[in-house]
């Protein structure tokens, strides 16, 4: 038999992707609800007020939202080797899995520095960087 016929770039399938996607969507302002359950009478006008812990906070955000761009790409041929073994997921599915895993991490971070604070407003800004972050990573049909 030729196998070579269905050679195309295998990706998976978006029967499988976007689930996952709007799942990561979900987790965000599933995030957003417990910041704000754990402190409902918080002060909008703190978030001015930046704590010694926010440049740490915002700091790992940064870094962990860069990761999110990197590490898929660097993942990318490694995985390519091993899409043979799977090819209904192709090579390019453990690095959208990795890419939205860190994006969540962003919101993730937020969420332990609102919780942290007692401030719901103080984890808006990593919720809404973890929200573009994801919403960028769209998968394509």
């Amino acid at each position: 038999m030729n196998f070579n016929m269905n050679m195309k770039k295998q990706t998976a399938p978006p029967s499988v992707k976007n689930p996952m996607w709007f799942m990561f969507i979900a987790t965000i302002f599933t995030f957003a609800a417990v910041a704000y359950i754990s402190s409902p009478d918080s002060d909008p006008e703190v978030i001015i007020e930046a704590t010694s812990l926010f440049i740490p906070f915002a700091l790992a955000a940064g870094f962990i939202g860069l990761l999110s761009f990197v590490v898929p790409i660097f993942l990318r041929p490694l995985v390519a080797k091993q899409a043979a073994s799977n090819p209904q997921m192709g090579p390019d599915f453990l690095p959208f899995i990795i890419s939205m895993a860190f994006s969540e991490a962003v919101g993730m971070i937020g969420l332990f520095y609102s919780m942290q604070e007692e401030n719901f407003y103080l984890y808006l800004p990593f919720g809404l960087v973890s929200l573009i972050l994801i919403l960028m990573r769209k998968p394509k049909n």
